[in-house]
């Protein structure tokens, strides 16, 4: 993992992966994504993070994610609610290994309160810090609030990356 840890204003982000194998922190995980996996969230969530549905669908898919990807668990610090995860994944399109694909989704509840651009401009801050690296993030055509997160983190659309349904956006390290 590129980054295991870092706090925002607001927002404090760690790697779930301390929690995957705890018998008590498991279930609040799950508890908390099954809140958070509302239909308007997974509206605009590509096919391959769509979760199954049934008694462990999401037991499943955080399996899933924990094993492809680098998965963040972002909390309110104010409250101590677990309000979105951040997916950190080698970019499918580079072979560079220094490149990221990113991903991240908010629990309605979270929705218009700024959360979005406030993770994605201090994921870069630290990464820019640690350890630079090429982020590229993958927007449906729709989703225009997080396009816009994207533009004002630094990140401009890449037209050759760019499919009919998807936008992406690349930033690259100072």
């Amino acid at each position: 993992m590129v980054i295991d840890q870092f706090n925002t204003e607001r927002l404090q982000v760690l790697d779930w992966r301390a929690l995957l194998d705890d018998e008590e922190a498991r279930p609040i995980l799950e508890r908390a994504l099954s809140e958070i996996l509302t239909p308007p969230v997974l509206e605009n969530l590509p096919e391959v993070l769509q979760p199954d549905t049934g008694a462990d669908g999401i037991s499943r898919w955080i399996d899933a994610r924990a094993a492809e990807s680098d998965v963040m668990l972002v909390t309110e610090i104010e409250s101590g609610a677990h309000i979105g995860l951040l997916i950190l994944a080698p970019d499918p399109h580079s072979d560079d290994a220094d490149t990221l694909h990113i991903g991240y989704f908010f629990s309605e509840k979270a929705w218009k309160k700024g959360f979005a651009t406030e993770l994605v401009m201090g994921l870069v801050s630290e990464l820019d810090a640690r350890e630079p690296v090429a982020l590229v993030g993958g927007v449906g055509k729709g989703n225009l609030a997080s396009s816009h997160v994207l533009r004002k983190a630094g990140f401009w659309k890449d037209h050759d990356l760019s499919s009919e349904d998807t936008d992406f956006f690349v930033r690259y390290p100072p």
